[in-house]
């Protein structure tokens, strides 16, 4: 299972600094394939903690263009000589602001780069899922995690309906014939919620928001198992 801590913004450079100092230690014992992600400007000092604590790193983004003069974006070649070996793509908080152009370009240096996607969907319709199939045209064999992420579900404390997750991974892997998607769920994970959604032989793991800058709730969703 991969479980996919995106800090977004929530955590600013020394908390996040603060975070490692306290839950270090904890880190080993947690399961599955976590890879957290923070903030652009935390990237360098997460990567440490990564190689200690057996962890992947990963980056909220990355920027269409090769390196340039484009002020203000990070290119994906540079985010891999960082360390990031994940990157989130066509978050619901940014596909508004992009083409399914600008998108499909960022797959590719992302694959240029040795990077693993995390390439977001809202729904599960071929135009959302064009960049995913151009990827996988261009790119076969190379993984990519698939995170269906529903906007009624985040921010709103209560997850998609097992059914709708069921449905929208069917019509994904309809789209997507390939053994390298692995199909991801994000929307108001929890403790409370995460045993019944990893229940789910639909689900290869979670893209996890505000919740996983709880130490104790990252670890309570990876450890849960649904109730019998």
């Amino acid at each position: 299972m991969y479980y996919i801590a995106n800090w977004k913004m929530f955590l600013t450079c020394h908390q996040v600094q603060a975070w490692f100092e306290k839950n270090h230690t904890h880190l080993g014992a947690l399961g599955g394939q976590l890879i957290i992600c923070p903030s652009y400007e935390s990237l360098s000092f997460v990567a440490t903690w990564a190689k200690k604590k057996n962890f992947s790193l990963g980056t909220q983004d990355c920027s269409a263009h090769q390196p340039g003069a484009h002020t203000g974006q990070v290119s994906a070649q540079s985010l891999a000589e960082i360390g990031c070996t994940y990157c989130i793509v066509a978050h619901s908080e940014q596909r508004k602001n992009l083409t399914n152009s600008d998108i499909s370009q960022k797959l590719t240096n992302l694959a240029a780069n040795t990077i693993t996607p995390i390439f977001c969907i809202e729904d599960s319709s071929p135009e959302q899922l064009e960049p995913a199939q151009q990827f996988i045209a261009e790119f076969p064999g190379h993984k990519l995690l698939v995170a269906y992420e529903p906007p009624s579900a985040i921010g709103s404390g209560a997850a998609a309906s097992l059914a709708s997750i069921i449905s929208a991974q069917k019509l994904t892997a309809k789209y997507l014939k390939s053994p390298s998607v692995h199909f991801i769920y994000g929307g108001s994970v929890s403790p409370e919620n995460s045993g019944a959604l990893k229940a789910l032989p639909a689900i290869d793991g979670f893209l996890i928001g505000k919740a996983s800058t709880d130490a104790a709730k990252l670890h309570a969703i990876i450890s849960s198992t649904a109730a019998i």
